[in-house]
C-alpha cells in the first residue's frame, strides 16, 4: 500500500488472523530487504508447515483468511499477493 501507516495495521491484523490457525507457525510481518518498490510499502508474513501438512488443506485455511480479512472495508486497498515458494 502507498500508506506505510495502513499497511502496518493491515498486515498486522493479517497476521493475527493467520495465527489463530496456524499458531506459531506464522512468522511476521515484517519488512523485506527492499521495503518499497514503486511509491508501494511491502510487508511480508511467512507460515511454516510440517513437510507432513496437506497443502489442499493449508491453501483452504489461507484463502478463507483471506476472503475474512478482505470483508473488513478499511483494508480492502490493500493488496495480497502469495508466493508459494519464496526461496
Amino acid at each position: 500500500h502507498k500508506e506505510a501507516k495502513l499497511l502496518n495495521k493491515a498486515s498486522g491484523e493479517y497476521g493475527q488472523l493467520l495465527r489463530k490457525h496456524f499458531g506459531n507457525l506464522v512468522f511476521g510481518p515484517e519488512y523485506p530487504m527492499v521495503s518499497r518498490i514503486r511509491n508501494y510499502y511491502i510487508k511480508q508474513i511467512l507460515i511454516k508447515q510440517p513437510r507432513t501438512a496437506k497443502m489442499a488443506d493449508v491453501k483452504h485455511i489461507i484463502l478463507s483468511v483471506d476472503e475474512e480479512f478482505r470483508k473488513i472495508a478499511k483494508y480492502k486497498a490493500i493488496r495480497v499477493l502469495f508466493d508459494v515458494d519464496p526461496q
